[in-house]
C-alpha cells in the first residue's frame, strides 16, 4: 500500500512540474529507452525530479522516469543549440544518474543537478525550468565531471590532481587565455579552460577527434560570470 501510494505522490509531483511549465519551453528532441526502444517528439525535461516528458506526432503525451531512459537530447530554444543528457554511474557510489554531456574531445565534460538543489526547485516549481547555467550561483547547483581517458572524476580532483600533467602541452596558452579574460578560480572560468583546452587539442589533432559527436557547450564559453 505505502508503494502505492508513494507512486502516485510521485507521479501528482511530476504531473504538476510539467504542467507549470510555460508551452514555449517544450523542444524537439529524441529519447532512447533502456530497452532500446526510440522516440521522436516534442521534450520537456524536469531536472528536480529526472522525468522527461514527450509530446508524439501522433498526439499521445507519455513520460519518463530516469530508470526508463538510457539517453535523451532536445533543442534549447534560448542557447539555440541541442543538450544532451545521458545515464551512467557516479563515481565511488555507483549510483545512476542522469547526466548531462557538455563537451566531448580531450577532456569529456559532464554534469548533473545536485540532490539539494533537486529539493529547492521543487519548493519552487510554478517559476522553475530547466536552464543552462550562466552564472556562478547557478553553476554551483551542479556537480561536475571530467573525464580524462578512462577514469571519471570530480572537476575539482581533476584541477587537484590531474589538470597541470594532463594540459602540460598547452600550459601557455591556457596562462594567457586566463589572464586575458579575466577568469578567476571559480567553476564557470575552470569549464572555459578546460573546453578551450579542448579546442587547442582538436586543432592539433584533427583526425584523432574527428568523427566524435560534437556537444554545444557555447554557453558555458559566452556565459556571464558574476
Amino acid at each position: 500500500m505505502k508503494k502505492i501510494l508513494l507512486s502516485l505522490g510521485l507521479a501528482w509531483v511530476v504531473l504538476l512540474s510539467v504542467e507549470a511549465r510555460p508551452k514555449e519551453n517544450w523542444s524537439k528532441g529524441e529519447i532512447k529507452l533502456t530497452t532500446g526502444e526510440r522516440m521522436k517528439g516534442e521534450l520537456l525535461y524536469a531536472p528536480e525530479v529526472e522525468v522527461v516528458s514527450i509530446k508524439l506526432d501522433d498526439g499521445r503525451h507519455r513520460a519518463y522516469g530516469s530508470r526508463q531512459l538510457e539517453s535523451f537530447s532536445f533543442w534549447d530554444n534560448k542557447k539555440q543549440q541541442t543538450r544532451h543528457f545521458v545515464k551512467s554511474h557516479l563515481p565511488h557510489s555507483g549510483r545512476e544518474v542522469l547526466f548531462e554531456n557538455i563537451a566531448d574531445g580531450a577532456l569529456k565534460i559532464q554534469r548533473f543537478l545536485k540532490p539539494y538543489s533537486r529539493k529547492r526547485l521543487l519548493t519552487f516549481t510554478s517559476t522553475t525550468i530547466d536552464e543552462a547555467p550562466e552564472t556562478a550561483h547557478e553553476h554551483g547547483r551542479y556537480q561536475y565531471y571530467v573525464q580524462d581517458g578512462e577514469q571519471l572524476m570530480t572537476i575539482e580532483h581533476f584541477l587537484r590532481r590531474r589538470f597541470s600533467t594532463s594540459t602540460k602541452r598547452w600550459q601557455k596558452e591556457l596562462e594567457e587565455y586566463r589572464y586575458y579574460n579575466n577568469l578567476d578560480n571559480g567553476i564557470a572560468s575552470w569549464l572555459k579552460v578546460l573546453l578551450y583546452y579542448n579546442v587547442l587539442e582538436a586543432d592539433h589533432n584533427p583526425k584523432e577527434y574527428e568523427g566524435r559527436p560534437s556537444v554545444g557547450a557555447s554557453f558555458i564559453l559566452m556565459g556571464n560570470l558574476n
